[in-house]
């Protein structure tokens, strides 16, 4: 039997991808697989930290972000067979080692709702419920084709250029650093909502998942418009795209489409350290 004195917390090599793309796709089905270039980016920055049974049988896994003091931890996970076990208790306890360390003044993670073992789990370490998102997933085969001209709005959608990330980061309150792993992270696409040449909104499209997260607009009422032009930014083989939302009228426009389904609820929880 596993006890915590059996567990260790180590930095893992490219070596040990295969295991850990294996346990991630076993545990976290509904994440996009982290590939072995993005493996390799974690290791070089050191935010990704791995837990062993006697230095020999992975037992569980970290992801961890730090957005200009802003901690994330991304990612946790602990193989079946050894929860329960001290594993998960371990792996927050060093997150939050390594967050101190980088004088990060609160650490937050999303959980879903309904699972009610990790939200314990959290509480027990001193974190608190905070806010939710909605994950709905939609058919791009029905999703409702908006003719732009007859509402008189002018919206246009492009890939983030280097030029305008200030103008983004000053408006919507997003640091450098968490803007910067938009790029480096899940093959993702930045992307800035135009109307008349004028910044009106920030996306984040992962088109080989496909998931869009996070969606920020001016005109959170316009979110449909604005989902009718992302799908050309899609690859054409997928007729679904998924998307995670924060928002409250946004949310309310969701739940009122014929061709959206609510995946999940995700709760945030925070800690301040």
């Amino acid at each position: 039997m596993t006890t915590s004195e059996d567990l260790v917390i180590v930095a893992p090599s490219m070596e040990d991808f295969k295991e850990f793309s294996q346990i991630q796709k076993g545990i976290l089905p509904d994440v996009q697989k982290i590939d072995e270039d993005a493996f390799r980016s974690l290791i070089e920055k050191g935010e990704i930290m791995i837990c062993k049974n006697d230095a020999t049988i992975t037992t569980g896994f970290a992801i961890i972000q730090d957005n200009d003091g802003q901690g994330l931890l991304r990612q946790l996970g602990v193989v079946e067979e050894y929860r329960r076990s001290g594993v998960a208790s371990k792996l927050v306890v060093a997150c939050e080692t390594w967050f101190h360390h980088r004088n990060s003044s609160e650490i937050e993670i999303w959980v879903k709702s309904h699972n009610q073992a990790a939200i314990e789990l959290y509480q027990k370490h001193g974190y608190v419920i905070t806010s939710e998102r909605h994950q709905f997933v939609l058919d791009l085969k029905s999703i409702l084709e908006v003719d732009q001209r007859l509402i008189n709005l002018n919206y246009d959608l492009r890939p983030l250029e280097d030029n305008d990330e200030t103008e983004v980061v000053k408006k919507y309150q997003i640091s450098p650093r968490e803007l910067a792993s938009y790029k480096e992270v899940d093959s993702s696409i930045s992307i800035e909502i135009l109307e008349n040449f004028e910044l009106r909104g920030f996306l984040r499209l992962r088109p080989s998942f496909p998931v869009l997260t996070p969606i920020i607009l001016d005109q959170p009422n316009h979110l449909i418009i604005i989902l009718s032009l992302i799908k050309t930014f899609l690859d054409p083989k997928f007729d679904f795209l998924k998307i995670t939302i924060e928002n409250e009228i946004m949310i309310k426009i969701m739940q009122f489409q014929m061709w959206a389904d609510l995946n999940f609820i995700l709760v945030k929880m925070t800690k301040s350290i």
